[in-house]
Parts: C-alpha cells; structure tokens; sequence
C-alpha cells in the first residue's frame, strides 16, 4: 500500500503529519521568499509519484538542516529519492528530480535506484546514513523498512557511531 505520509526515518513508523501526538506541528519553515517548504514538498512528492515520466518512486526522504530542524530561510531542501528505472541521462533525471512547479524550494535531490542505496549504506556513505539515521519519509511503498534493516545491520557490524562532523566505525573496516 503506498503512503504520503511524513515520518521520522529514525524512529519506526510514527506518522508524523496527520492525526496523532506532537508531530501534527512539524515545521520545515519557510524560504527567503515565504514559500511555504511543507507544502511545497507536498506538491513535489504528488509530481514525482504521478510523474509522466512513469518513474517508479518507491521512497522520497527528506533529510538536511529542514529535517533537523536546524534550518534557516536560505537553507536549500535536500532531498534523496529512491525510485526504479531512474533515467540514464544526467539532463532527464535532474528535470524529473526538480520540476519547475517547485523551483521555489531551492531542491536539492538526489536520487538512488533501490539497490544503489542498500549497497551505498554498506559502503557507508554518508548522505545515505545520514538520510537514514535524521531524515523525514515524505513517501514510502515499503521500501523504507528494507532500508532501515539495512541500515541497523551496517551499524552493528561496524560499530557505527553518529558523531556531529558525521559516522565513526568503531569496528575493523
């Protein structure tokens, strides 16, 4: 079953737009320009999800300063979104990532084919732990908890520790 709910990518399945506890809040602030970011990332996660460009987005993740909380008015979005059949071409697939009905967000996307992500959280990327450990699901078809698996069985063989200028491996590499 798809969703288009927000939740902490950290913390399990809590929903963390409609309905229940502190989260109904939650505040991605707005651009030097008063964009509204939540909303706008509403709107983004609809065009990519029904995009004529039939990318099969499986998850879309908010991650950076808007999902710490730690953003300013100039800060961009970043997000990651993992998607199958991503196109090939450098051109396309930024158009796809950054339609111009959301040019007022100053995005920030990256993308990862489903399996490119499990493989770049072995290889410890840090966007990718990142994106894990503090980011925000904005949309998920179940993919997210692969990934979190994933994700807790890297940290565990490694040692992996979050530190503030990024991840220390605590384990033999």
């Amino acid at each position: 079953m798809m969703q288009s709910s927000l939740k902490h990518a950290g913390s399990g399945d809590e929903d963390m737009v409609k309905g229940k506890g502190p989260h109904r809040s939650m505040d991605f602030g707005s651009t030097e320009l008063k964009v509204n970011v939540k909303t706008e990332l509403e709107k983004y996660v609809k065009l990519l999800t029904e995009s004529p460009l039939k990318l099969r987005v499986r998850t879309i993740v908010l991650m950076g300063s808007r999902a710490r909380g730690d953003w300013k008015t100039h800060s961009d979005t970043d997000v990651l979104v993992i998607a199958e059949n991503l196109p090939r071409n450098h051109g396309r697939l930024l158009a796809a990532l950054n339609p111009p009905e959301v040019w007022g967000l100053s995005l920030e996307p990256r993308a990862y084919t489903p399996d490119d992500f499990l493989d770049a959280i072995w290889a410890l990327d840090l966007t990718v732990l990142d994106a894990v450990h503090e980011g925000i699901v904005l949309y998920d078809d179940d993919f997210w908890k692969k990934a979190r698996e994933a994700f807790q069985a890297a940290k565990k063989e490694y040692g992996l520790k979050k530190i503030k200028a990024g991840w220390i491996a605590l384990k033999p590499l």
